[in-house]
């Protein structure tokens, strides 16, 4: 962490939890995340909460487009004046990858780069389906959050990331005071053993279900807002524009699952690599 020469002191978007510092490291530009509680401030275990949260989702998961963390630093702070009746032990610092602020309808793409970006956010798509923490479900995708880093788009940011699912009744089609219907017209699932174990139905005769399912749709809806920008048919050839409208009208009502996008995608950059040869 001392090797790190700070560039520039909370100069990057740090949001409600977190300051950020711009620095480089052996050559690379970094970006510097601090979070230090206002003594006495009653919001600080909330805040830290979710900074830590980033760390461990940051530490856990490992895909090309999510942005890397290099490490961090915690220093104790329990005995320093202003912070010995706090429950805050500590002032922590992660260190990232930095990435430029994207806006993707500025960006001059050529087709391929427009089919790379497409097929890397979809496998993105895939990779939080099936990660091996279980289906995730980012509650806080917006552009903000997505970066360029060596042209790749990068997502920042995952301290809104949760791998619960909606519960539902088994027996019920409408909405009552317990439960509401699956969003996405997903049909209502049945537990499996390891879910059952966290709920009273190992002893009683349970309706409870789940909305499997709905983690993933929520991500597609989410993200669509690039794929409708990165494959908009005026960009393309004549011969390719059928086929894009088609996956851009099924993303637009969720009506396509990750690993139906990725083959659509496939086989779209195929289709186009035919043409120039």
């Amino acid at each position: 962490m001392n090797e790190i020469q700070i560039l520039k002191y909370n100069g990057g978007e740090g949001g409600w939890s977190k300051n950020v510092d711009i620095g480089t490291f052996e050559g690379q530009k970094v970006v510097i995340q601090r979070l230090r509680p206002i003594p006495r401030s009653g919001d600080h275990d909330v805040r830290l909460n979710m900074f830590l949260k980033n760390l461990l989702m940051s530490d856990q998961l490992d895909h090309p487009s999510l942005v890397k963390m290099f490490g961090y630093c915690f220093r104790h702070t329990k005995a320093e004046a202003g912070y010995e009746q706090t429950s805050y032990f500590g002032d922590v610092s992660v260190v990232y990858e930095y990435g430029m602020g994207l806006d993707l309808n500025a960006l001059n793409l050529t087709i391929a780069e427009r089919l790379n970006h497409a097929a890397d956010l979809s496998s993105l798509l895939s990779y939080l389906h099936y990660s091996p923490l279980g289906s995730l479900a980012d509650f806080d995708i917006k552009p903000e959050h997505f970066k360029m880093l060596n042209g790749k788009i990068k997502l920042i940011d995952l301290d809104h990331m949760n791998n619960v699912e909606p519960t539902c009744s088994l027996t019920l089609s409408t909405s009552h005071k317990n439960f509401k219907p699956c969003p996405f017209n997903i049909s209502c699932q049945e537990l499996t053993e390891i879910e059952m174990r966290y709920t009273k139905c190992q002893t009683v005769k349970c309706d409870l279900g789940v909305c499997r399912g709905t983690n993933v749709k929520y991500n597609l809806q989410k993200m669509n807002i690039f794929f409708q920008v990165l494959l908009k048919p005026k960009f393309f050839p004549d011969a390719l524009k059928y086929s894009l409208s088609r996956l851009l009208t099924q993303l637009n009502k969720t009506d396509i699952g990750v690993d139906g996008l990725e083959k659509e995608i496939r086989n779209i950059t195929l289709a186009y690599t035919n043409l120039k040869t």
